[in-house]
């Protein structure tokens, strides 16, 4: 249930909500499963949702989870995955960042565009497709994920590369100290907006350059419980 087959190495957050240890079902504090400690707090109260083996949170109106700042996340070769149900194709939403706003990496839904976001000096470079062009329903679960390396990003859909842009003249990730959200953008410490309309189910983010084949290692590993 909880992912044994999953990629561990470089690993660094790991939030699954249908573990236990991960949340309890109760509280306001969610943990990481990675063994690096991070502590997420509840804010405005996300619904937290049973559907057979699967539990979530369920995000409307202003609801997120904010994680304090540690330094392994100022990583320059992040993959970011997301396990999601969307209630609309048409949102302003985030499913995570990395930093205040716009400042580090993120990846976020904004209208009709699913972006997977770095923030190189000045320049906010972006890898995005609509959802339409993507699949992206409201019926069923996707797994969502983001590479990054020396400017070279990779978006991936249910363990397949859909799209890749080469940002070479933008090889670096800016670093800050502002932490992570989740189902919002601004990070730890960061003014918060785009709240995420939808379902939430696993957060991950590893400090190195997930292969294609490490993509779809870990979409097979769960998409069993999301009926996939």
């Amino acid at each position: 249930l909880y992912g044994p087959r999953i990629v561990t190495d470089g690993l660094v957050f790991n939030m699954d909500f249908s573990n236990p240890k991960c949340y309890s079902g109760s509280g306001s504090y969610c943990y990481d499963l990675s063994g690096n400690n991070f502590q997420g707090q509840l804010v405005n109260t996300p619904t937290y949702t049973t559907d057979g083996n699967n539990k979530f949170f369920a995000f409307a109106t202003n609801d997120y989870i904010i994680v304090p700042n540690s330094t392994i996340l100022n990583t320059q070769t992040p993959s970011v995955e997301v396990w999601f149900k969307t209630n609309s194709t048409y949102q302003n939403g985030f499913f995570f960042e990395k930093g205040t706003v716009n400042t580090q990496y993120s990846l976020f839904q904004e209208g009709y565009v699913t972006t997977w976001r770095h923030k190189s000096g000045s320049t906010a470079r972006d890898l995005d497709q609509t959802t339409t062009t993507l699949g992206i329903n409201t019926s069923d679960w996707f797994h969502l994920a983001g590479t990054f390396s020396s400017g070279l990003k990779k978006l991936y859909l249910n363990g397949i590369l859909k799209y890749t842009t080469n940002d070479s003249s933008y090889p670096t990730i800016n670093t800050n100290t502002g932490g992570m959200s989740i189902g919002a953008y601004g990070g730890y410490s960061g003014s918060h907006s785009y709240y995420y309309n939808g379902n939430i189910a696993i957060v991950k983010v590893y400090n190195k350059t997930l292969s294609a084949d490490e993509i779809l290692q870990n979409y097979n590993a769960l998409k069993g419980r999301f009926g996939l």
